[in-house]
C-alpha cells in the first residue's frame, strides 16, 4: 500500500507474530506507532525501525486516541486494561482478538461503561499477508467509529462493515474461519472417498471370478464365436447362420406353428373322449361282466 502522510498517531498492544504484523504495516505508511507488550523484547525489531515502547499500559493508551488490540483472547483485555481505565474515557478502543460473539458484546458494554468507543474485528489473512491487497478485516460496532478511523484501519486490510452488533464481526471471522480450517480436512476426505471407489472398481473383477469359481452355476456365460453379447458379456439370440437354417426366422415361426397346431389337436382329443382320462387303461379289458359271474362252491 501506498504511503500516507499526516495520519494520527496508533497504539498497538500485544506482540504477537499478528501484532508485529500490524505495527509494521502502519509504520511503512508512515503512522507513528506506540507499542506495549508483557515481554518488551518482542518489540525491540519494531523499536529499530522507528516504534515508540511505553512502559505501562496506561501510557499506551494516552499516547494515541486510536489503540489496536491483537490479544490471544478478550480476557487477557482485561488483564492489561483494567489498570488503565482512567485513560480509556475519550478514546478508541479496535479489539481485533478472537473469542465468541457474546464475549465481544460484554466487551463493548464493558468499555462504554468507562466512556470508551469500541469496534471489534477479525483479521481474515495470515500475518504475513497483512497489509497487502489480498487482506481483509471484518468490522463490527458503532459505524460512525469505523469510518473516523478507516484510513488507518484501511492500512491493515480492506474493511468489510458487518453491522452495529459488536458481536457480528467475530461471528463472521469464527464462520470463515471454520471454513478455512475444514477446507483441506473434506478435500482429503474426498481424495480418500475417490480412491476407495476406484480401488472397488479394481476389485470388482476379482470378486466376480472367485463367486464363478465358488458358484459356477451364476457365473456368467462367455459369449460363442457368431452371438451377440449383452453389457455384462451374457449372450442373447443366435444371429442368423448360413450354414444351417435352424436359427432362421422361418424355421422359429415354423416351430412356433407346429407347437400350435400340437396343442389344438391334444385339445380336441381330450374333448372327444373323456373318458379316456378318467377311466383307467385295464378297464377296457373285454371281460364278463361281474353279474354273470357264477360264484364257486
Amino acid at each position: 500500500m501506498s504511503n500516507t502522510t499526516d495520519l494520527a498517531p496508533v497504539t498497538v498492544i500485544g506482540l504477537g507474530p499478528m501484532g508485529q504484523a500490524m505495527a509494521t504495516a502502519l509504520m511503512k505508511a508512515g503512522v507513528p506507532v506506540t507499542v506495549w507488550n508483557r515481554t518488551p523484547s518482542r518489540a525491540a525489531e519494531l523499536v529499530a525501525s522507528g516504534a515508540t515502547l511505553v512502559p505501562t499500559p496506561a501510557d499506551a493508551i494516552a499516547a494515541s486516541e486510536l489503540t489496536i488490540l491483537s490479544l490471544t483472547d478478550y480476557r487477557a483485555m482485561y488483564d492489561i486494561l483494567d489498570g488503565a481505565v482512567s485513560a480509556l474515557a475519550g478514546t478508541t478502543i479496535v479489539n481485533l482478538s478472537s473469542d465468541t460473539p457474546d464475549v465481544t458484546r460484554d466487551a463493548a458494554a464493558w468499555a462504554a461503561q468507562h466512556d470508551a468507543r469500541f469496534l471489534a474485528g477479525g483479521v481474515m489473512v495470515p500475518a504475513p499477508m497483512v497489509g497487502t491487497d489480498a487482506a481483509y478485516v471484518y468490522f463490527s460496532g458503532p459505524e460512525a467509529v469505523l469510518r473516523a478511523h478507516e484510513t488507518v484501519l484501511r492500512l491493515l486490510g480492506t474493511p468489510r462493515y458487518v453491522g452495529e452488533d459488536p458481536g457480528l464481526a467475530q461471528l463472521w471471522y469464527q464462520a470463515q474461519l471454520a471454513v478455512f480450517l475444514t477446507a483441506p480436512v473434506r478435500a482429503a476426505a474426498g481424495r480418500s472417498d475417490g480412491e476407495r471407489s476406484r480401488g472397488a472398481g479394481r476389485r470388482l473383477p476379482a470378486r466376480r471370478a472367485r463367486h464363478a469359481d465358488r458358484h459356477p452355476r451364476d457365473a456368467p456365460r462367455r459369449s460363442r464365436p457368431g452371438q451377440a453379447t449383452g453389457k455384462r458379456g451374457t449372450s442373447r439370440r443366435p444371429e442368423h447362420r448360413a450354414d444351417d437354417g435352424r436359427h432362421s426366422r422361418p424355421h422359429r415361426e415354423h416351430q412356433r406353428s407346429q407347437r400350435r397346431r400340437h396343442r389344438a389337436t391334444s385339445c380336441d382329443q381330450v374333448a372327444l373322449r373323456p373318458s379316456d382320462r378318467r377311466r383307467p387303461r385295464h378297464r377296457q379289458l373285454d371281460r364278463p361282466p361281474r353279474g354273470d359271474q357264477t360264484p364257486t362252491l
